[in-house]
């Protein structure tokens, strides 16, 4: 699909508010494929919010990354953020213009959403006083983790409906450090693979939950640093390794966890400066070895 210009950055900047949650309010939008006005538009056969039935097979390549309709980590099917063979987008939404459906996400996070097949998987931090229906709008983030403490939560929605179909708690943190003012506690973007979803928090935690059930399937708590601005560092899948960055203020290192049992397999340092740079790594495969890029 050819888009002019300012559509692009239109449609660039409804991606970048929708989907890292700068608003206030954060919502999840189903929104409608193949409407009427399009540009160079051509018959899909790639899966679809309204069309079930082309959902194509889900299959594994010989890295072991899920393919066919999934969105299964930061940035996409292998970190490119490139959905191939995805056409027929609209290119005008609004409340009854090309959504399915919308849903508000309760709680604060930067973190975008991963998909399987069947749901929409997101992150959130929710304040105990929004469990209780007492919560004050005009307070910080920092002022209200601090009175009442944070519950970081998984949540997963249905891609047909948007109904939610999980709100697990994976950790309470009654006291946690400060942050950046433009930072959340539910930073990082969570991966998939067959079995899990992997939800990363920097110092706080990481944990696997059964995506057939919504079961927590192991926890790790053994990487603790100093963020100082907060979590953001974002974990890929590679074969049986959950992989992501634990950088703070008084260590940077890249860690890699088993997967199936959420054990540390291994643990790098990482020298150099710390610098302001997207947090990204990359496995690819060079012959005869399989490489990891790490960008500091």
């Amino acid at each position: 699909m050819i888009m002019s210009t300012w559509r692009f950055w239109f449609v660039l900047g409804l991606c970048f508010c929708f989907g890292l949650g700068t608003f206030p309010t954060r919502m999840v939008i189903g929104a409608q494929i193949a409407p009427a006005p399009l540009a160079n538009s051509r018959p899909s056969l790639e899966p679809t919010l309204d069309n079930p039935d082309h959902r194509g097979n889900v299959s594994l390549d010989r890295d072991g990354h899920l393919s066919s309709g999934w969105w299964p980590q930061f940035r996409g099917p292998h970190g490119m953020g490139v959905a191939d063979g995805c056409r027929d987008l609209p290119i005008r939404m609004g409340e009854s213009e090309n959504v399915v459906w919308h849903v508000s996400v309760p709680g604060t996070g930067w973190s975008s959403p991963v998909v399987d097949d069947e749901l929409i998987w997101m992150t959130t931090a929710v304040r105990e006083s929004q469990h209780k229906g007492t919560d004050d709008e005009s307070a910080s983030e920092d002022q209200a983790s601090r009175e009442g403490g944070l519950d970081l939560v998984l949540l997963a929605f249905e891609r047909k409906s948007g109904q939610q179909r999980h709100f697990i708690k994976l950790f309470h943190l009654p006291q946690p450090e400060l942050i950046h003012s433009l930072n959340s506690y539910a930073s990082p973007t969570p991966c998939l693979d067959q079995d899990h979803v992997y939800c990363h928090f920097g110092t706080y935690g990481t944990v696997a939950v059964r995506r057939v059930d919504g079961v927590i399937a192991w926890v790790n708590r053994d990487i603790q640093l100093q963020h100082s601005t907060g979590p953001g560092s974002s974990p890929i899948q590679f074969q049986d390794l959950l992989i992501f960055h634990a950088d703070g203020m008084d260590s940077q290192a890249i860690v890699a966890l088993d997967c199936r049992t959420g054990s540390t397999r291994w643990r790098t340092e990482r020298s150099g400066a710390m610098s302001e740079s997207p947090d990204q790594k990359k496995a690819f495969r060079a012959y005869p070895r399989t490489e990891l890029l790490s960008w500091s």
